[in-house]
């Protein structure tokens, strides 16, 4: 998982990161 997430913020900004995990949080 902590290499994915490196992965991850290495190619999509942070403010992006956290309105996907909103998404995914709120079930859509």
């Amino acid at each position: 998982e902590l290499e994915l997430e490196k992965f991850i913020t290495h190619h999509i900004p942070f403010s992006e990161i956290n309105k996907a995990f909103d998404l995914m949080l709120s079930g859509q």
